[in-house]
């Protein structure tokens, strides 16, 4: 079904943008409050083809039809925004967990499988457009604790934590350090940016810093959606985004 989503959802015109987005809701959901940050900044354009709920296995899977190499192969592309790994994780450890497995050892396949599938996906892209950059970063704190159910989504994602935050946390940035950091270091023209922290920051965490979060807690509830892993539109997203810029588009 999703193929099906994917490809109809893909066949989009030529574009003559400077940035590529593809992804999942990150990058979905975020769309307004990205180019809203990147036109404030810059005379930099936008085309953003992120899908909501869409894995990065997916998107490897749906290369062949020729619309992901048609975006990024644009002349006026300079670099590609990659937000995904988060629903591969969403899909991949429950099952893991349940088996009894550890949450350091579910999360090690995680990104073992992801970065598999970087490899493939980057390399694609690398190849249809050598000169544009590929960028991305793992996400932010999340907000596991805002409500019920996202103690209920954390409890089956990480079920050995038992809702710790330090536990559950310590897993989680793990997407940061070891999926995309070890990528941007073997592949040159891959980067990558730490925004871990960026949330906390300005929900004035004690002790939080871009790039350094409070492992022992979440993210501001005022500054994440009630589904625990998404920023708020108009708020949240605008600080991920503007960091984003500042850390990264501003010294390209």
């Amino acid at each position: 079904m999703l193929r099906l989503v994917l490809t109809v959802a893909l066949a989009a015109a030529t574009h003559a943008a400077n940035i590529v987005v593809i992804g999942d809701s990150w990058g979905d959901e975020g769309r307004n409050d990205f180019e809203k940050v990147v036109s404030t900044h810059s005379n930099k354009t936008v085309f953003n083809g992120a899908i909501s709920g869409s894995t990065a296995q997916q998107w490897l899977d749906n290369i062949g039809n020729g619309y992901l190499k048609k975006w990024v192969s644009e002349p006026d592309v300079e670099t590609v925004w990659v937000t995904l790994g988060g629903n591969d994780a969403q899909w991949l450890l429950p099952g893991c967990g349940l088996q009894g497995r550890t949450p350091e050892n579910c999360t090690d396949m995680v990104i073992q499988n992801v970065t598999s599938i970087f490899n493939n996906l980057f390399g694609f892209i690398h190849s249809a457009n050598p000169k544009a950059r590929i960028v991305g970063f793992g996400y932010d704190i999340l907000g596991f604790g805002k409500n019920t159910g996202c103690k209920i989504d954390a409890e089956w994602l990480f079920p050995a934590c038992k809702m710790d935050p330090t536990c559950i946390n310590t897993q989680f940035v793990k997407l940061q350090h070891n999926l995309w950091e070890p990528l941007a270091s073997k592949l040159p023209y891959v980067d990558t940016v730490n925004l871990l922290g960026t949330l906390q920051t300005d929900g004035n965490v004690s002790g939080a810093a871009i790039g350094k979060p409070v492992i022992s807690q979440w993210s501001p509830e005022v500054l994440i959606q009630s589904d625990c892993i998404h920023p708020t539109i108009g708020a949240g997203f605008v600080d991920i985004f503007t960091a984003f810029w500042d850390l990264y588009f501003a010294k390209l």
